[in-house]
Formats: structure tokens, C-alpha cells, sequence
């Protein structure tokens, strides 16, 4: 079958961010491609969606195939399976690369929706703004995680915190690791289910990114460093600009980048 390189190449990175770098099981670090849909599922996070291969069946590990489709530039590729391969021929070269067709990856263990909910338009700009004040260190789970609040969404990394008041339909919180909530805005996400384990969220293109979530964490209490008091302030217009121009100049772009707003003077 003939395939647009890059349109393969561009669902195979969409996929690929739920195929784990450190497999701690058989076909974790692969795709797997089966009844028209290609998969990936690292444990915590699940992603599927519409496979141009439509005839293909089987698991082939995602650093090798992506791997591939990065060095070649044909335009079109004629992509064609056989017995534990998988060839990729463009105009100049073939690639064989091998492939499993018994299909190992534990699929089932991430539970289906029944129906579906629209998510709020605003949502994605709020979950990008919140997963900005998560943390990295995983040894502080909690400071790595979303809040998933009936009444907002939140985040804390012990240095700073962002409450969104947005309410999407859940009626208990929970928590989502913010890598994963990350994927869900690149995806342009439009609807989302909850099952007892997982938070699963889909697109108008078919993508499907399934979330475990954690309900039996306690997350920080905010409210009290919410409670502000005091006179409003207008922050100057030029702000945004002269952080973006300050930050240039950081030798750690991750480093936090500090304001000091004084009488006429920033």
C-alpha cells in the first residue's frame, strides 16, 4: 500500500508519546498496528488513533520505525508486510525491518468509555496554563500531578501554584500526571470519559489518550494561599515582552526568572 511519508511519520510521533523509553514489559516500547488503528501503551498512558497501514498486524519497536521515516525524504512510500517483516521501500531504498505479529501488548487492561462529554472550549488553554506549575522531581509524586477538581484544575511544584476555575463534569478529584495532560493538549483533545482507573480523552480526528488517573491521593490544600487580600494592581503591558527578552539571556531556560516590579521601574 502506498503512504504519505510524512503524514505517517506525524501520526507515528502523536502515537509514540505513549510508548515507554524503559519497557518493563513485552511490547511497551513498540506500535501496534491492528484493525486499522495503531497503538501504544506504556503502563500509565494509552494513545490509538487511525492507521494508514490499514492491513498490517503486528508490533514493531517505535524508535526503529521512526527512526526510518526520519532518514528517508521520498514523498510516498510503498509499505507491504510479510512474515515477521515489514518492508518500506521508497524510490532509492528498501527497508526491512522486523516485526512481531502476535500481538503481546496488555491493551485490555486499560478500561473502554461507554459515552462520551464535550470538554469546555477553554479547556486546553487551562491545562496548558496549570501543567506550567508542576513540577519534574518524581520523588514528589503529588508536585508532578494535575488536579482534577469538580470546580477547578490545579498545580503545585512547592514554588508556585495555578488554580483554573473550569468545571468539566467530574464529581470527585483526582489526579493525572502532567506529561500526560500535556498530550491531551497537543492532540487538541474535544471530549473526555472517566472509567474507574482512567481518564480518557478523544478528538474530532479519532485520536483516543487514555490517562491513569489517581483517586486515592489527597492533593495539597491551596485555598488558604489563595486567600488574597489587598488592593488590585494593573501589572504593566509591556511585561510579558520584557520577561520573554529577559529570559533570552539565562544560561538554564528552565530556571524560574524573577521580577522585580518597584515604583516606575521593572
Amino acid at each position: 500500500m502506498r503512504v504519505d511519508r510524512e503524514e505517517l511519520l506525524h501520526l507515528l510521533e502523536l502515537v509514540g508519546v505513549a510508548t515507554a523509553r524503559t519497557p518493563s514489559f513485552r511490547q511497551a516500547g513498540c506500535f501496534v498496528f491492528d484493525q486499522g488503528q495503531v497503538m501504544a501503551f506504556d503502563g500509565d498512558v494509552a494513545c490509538r488513533g487511525p492507521s494508514p497501514l490499514a492491513d498490517v498486524r503486528g508490533a514493531i519497536p517505535s524508535t526503529t520505525l521512526l527512526d526510518y521515516l526520519r532518514k528517508l525524504t521520498e514523498e510516498t512510500l510503498e509499505v507491504t508486510q510479510q512474515e515477521g517483516l515489514l518492508l518500506v521501500k521508497g524510490k532509492r531504498r528498501r527497508v526491512k525491518l522486523t516485526m512481531e505479529q502476535e500481538i503481546l501488548l496488555p491493551l485490555d487492561a486499560v478500561e473502554k468509555p461507554e459515552s462520551w462529554t464535550t470538554l469546555p472550549e477553554e479547556f486546553g488553554e487551562a491545562a496548558a496554563m496549570v501543567g506550567e506549575c508542576a513540577g519534574k522531581d518524581e520523588r514528589v509524586f503529588d508536585a508532578t500531578c494535575i488536579n482534577f477538581h469538580p470546580k477547578w484544575l490545579e498545580a503545585y511544584d512547592g514554588t508556585h501554584l495555578l488554580r483554573y476555575r473550569l468545571r468539566i463534569g467530574t464529581d470527585s478529584p483526582f489526579l493525572v500526571q502532567k506529561t500526560a495532560v500535556k498530550q491531551v493538549v497537543t492532540l487538541g483533545m474535544t471530549s473526555w470519559a472517566l472509567t474507574p482507573r482512567w481518564a480518557h480523552f478523544t478528538s474530532d480526528s479519532g485520536f483516543v489518550l487514555s490517562c491513569l488517573r489517581f483517586t486515592e491521593l489527597e492533593f495539597y490544600d491551596l485555598s488558604p494561599a489563595l486567600e488574597l487580600e489587598g488592593e488590585k494592581l494593573q501589572l504593566p503591558r509591556g511585561l510579558v515582552k520584557a520577561a520573554e527578552l529577559a529570559q533570552l539571556s539565562c544560561e538554564d531556560k528552565d530556571d524560574p526568572l524573577t521580577i522585580d516590579l518597584r515604583p516606575g521601574e521593572m
